[in-house]
């Protein structure tokens, strides 16, 4: 019998595409999809240069993923995704081509913060860092019951 394997991924880096493409199927279900790009630095052994390398990868999400993604994932954003590495095939001018996919179901955005404020370098320090406070509703006196359940 075969053991069952693992196929996680998981990436930090930063949405290449103007915006996540986001479209729908005939059944109604969302698929978003965008380009982020990993960066790989060294240094050269033989010049001591420090050198860098961007890869590229496609990255897929369905659903209610895809429609928060749609929404808020923009260029330039570094963003924090885990999925499963899939392949698929597809033909293309007689030519079979194979292309690897990450789907993802979980997606954040990092620095958050700063997106909501614009750039971070053209804000003043103390705006940035400043945290967000929510302000919750009070409840009324009618709506509070006193049959809590826990």
């Amino acid at each position: 019998m075969a053991q069952e394997g693992m196929n996680k991924v998981i990436l930090l880096g930063n949405v290449g595409s103007e915006h996540a493409e986001v479209r729908y199927l005939p059944s109604g279900t969302a698929k978003s999809r965008f380009r982020l790009a990993t960066n790989r630095v060294w240094i050269d052994n033989a010049s001591g240069e420090r050198k860098s390398h961007a890869e590229w990868h496609t990255i897929i999400c369905w659903n209610k993923t895809a429609e928060w993604v749609g929404q808020n994932v923009k260029a330039r954003q570094e963003v924090y995704v885990e999925g499963e590495l899939r392949y698929r095939d597809y033909e293309k001018n007689g030519v079979k081509v194979t292309v690897a996919e990450v789907v993802c179901p979980k997606v954040s955005i990092r620095n958050w913060r700063n997106d909501l404020y614009g750039d971070a370098t053209t804000q003043p320090a103390a705006v940035v860092n400043k945290p967000v406070q929510q302000q919750l509703p009070t409840p009324a006196a009618s709506q509070v019951e006193d049959d809590i359940p826990f």
